[in-house]
């Protein structure tokens, strides 16, 4: 027995505005996907994190590493916002548009715990290329040395400081060995 035809097969949306619907069909809450998810109502609050990300986290003439890097250190701490989110939506009996809202606390903590290992992580990662680039700056000719994060300011300078002192003894060296 044959199976019966359709008589108009569908080729799906064909407007811009009807793909950009049909693409999000599998989107189940976005703390997998590959972009930031914004639930409804929230794209307010997502820019005035990221303008303060921006403000504490990326230097003037940012490179293109450390802007990949951050835009996965904002994803995160976006996450972690959703989550705490619906965590107090939880407490307080109240849920929201975001697809999060209605999980249970064992799974909300447990995603919590992931993008909160996931901010550490982009966050060392994006204080070591700051550090190696402002390195490269004071100290061309040590460009080539890679050296893990450095927390802050104070540390760099000292690191600079050693660098420097490395560099006059060496050069003493030189001068009593005769070379």
């Amino acid at each position: 027995m044959s199976e019966p035809q359709t008589t108009s097969a569908s080729t799906g949306p064909k407007t811009p505005e009807g793909k950009a619907i049909s693409s999000q069909n599998a989107l189940k809450h976005g703390l997998h996907c590959a972009y930031v998810y914004i639930p409804k109502g929230r794209e307010e609050e997502f820019e005035q994190l990221n303008e303060s990300y921006q403000l504490a986290f990326l230097k003037p003439n940012f490179s293109p590493a450390q802007s990949v890097i951050f835009d996965q250190l904002l994803k995160a701490g976006w996450t972690i916002e959703r989550i705490q989110f619906a965590m107090i939506g939880l407490e307080t009996g109240k849920t929201t548009s975001d697809p999060i809202s209605h999980w249970d606390y064992e799974k909300l903590q447990k995603h919590l715990n992931r993008a909160e290992a996931s901010f550490r992580f982009y966050l060392k990662q994006l204080r070591e290329i700051q550090s190696n680039e402002i390195l490269a700056e004071v100290l061309p000719e040590l460009a080539d040395i890679h050296i893990p994060a450095l927390v802050n300011s104070k540390q760099l300078a000292a690191a600079i400081k050693r660098t420097a002192k490395i560099q006059v003894d060496n050069s003493k060296n030189t001068e009593i060995n005769g070379v």
